[in-house]
């Protein structure tokens, strides 16, 4: 009992004493996530989420290859395919022309939109991974890496992207049409070499990337052999820009 009123005030006001700290139960980790169920990809023309990722393709009866085509800026994976093919789609001519020649050759192809929905631009930090894990889960699907070809072909703000792509997903080929990197850009490819593909009985030491660059889908030759993004060639590259700067 406080023996007067400032002792009463005191203690009326004093803070509650601090509760005395309880031990917390250990909580059991919790379960791992099931594996994510194969992916089943029927023959001809579809469209599925893949790795998360909506994937517009075409897969022939003999697939010997798969070719992931990137659209330019403004665009979308309906470029690729008509409307009677994939619902939704657009299909325009250059882009319809490259996706039959693709599958006449026994290639599946795939299309995927960028993630920027606003401008329609390619961010090889955003987009790379996720395109990377479609492109893992649709060769799994194919038949796997030991058999298959894996190229990618791109135009304009999609053709620099699958040069970066190359970071993130081992390639047999890379195409890159109506686009040029700028000089700061390949200096960060130099650097960053890309993941090495050794795989489908390609990828002699002797075999070295060829860029391909071109308008028209006409002269368009996709090249397939192992990708060496060696600093050699990125260095004709650079200094080929440099001196035309």
């Amino acid at each position: 009992m406080p023996s007067s009123f400032k002792e009463f005030l005191a203690s009326r006001d004093a803070p509650a004493p601090a509760p005395a700290p309880t031990r917390k139960k250990k909580q059991a980790a919790p379960p791992a996530p099931p594996p994510a169920p194969p992916v089943r990809l029927p023959l001809g023309f579809g469209k599925q989420t893949i790795a998360g990722v909506e994937v517009w393709y075409v897969r022939p009866e003999r697939c010997t290859g798969l070719l992931f085509v990137a659209h330019g800026m403004c665009h979308g994976a309906y470029d690729w395919f008509r409307g009677d093919e994939v619902a939704g789609g657009v299909g325009l001519p250059e882009e319809v022309a490259i996706v039959r020649a693709a599958s006449a050759r026994g290639y599946a192809v795939a299309a995927v939109s960028s993630l920027d929905r606003s401008r329609k631009a390619w961010s090889p930090e955003a987009d790379g991974p996720r395109v990377a894990a479609a492109l893992d889960a649709l060769s799994a699907a194919l038949g796997g890496r030991g058999t298959l070809r894996v190229a990618a072909f791109g135009a304009s703000n999609g053709g620099a992207f699958v040069l970066h792509l190359t970071r993130f997903v081992a390639l047999d080929a890379v195409c890159c049409a109506i686009m040029a990197l700028a000089p700061r850009e390949l200096e960060f490819l130099a650097a960053n070499p890309p993941v090495w593909k050794s795989t489908t009985g390609l990828g002699r030491p002797d075999q070295t990337l060829k860029f391909s660059s071109s308008a028209k889908s006409k002269s368009i030759r996709l090249i397939f052999g192992r990708i060496d993004r060696s600093r050699r060639v990125l260095e004709a590259e650079y200094g080929a820009t440099s001196k035309s700067g």
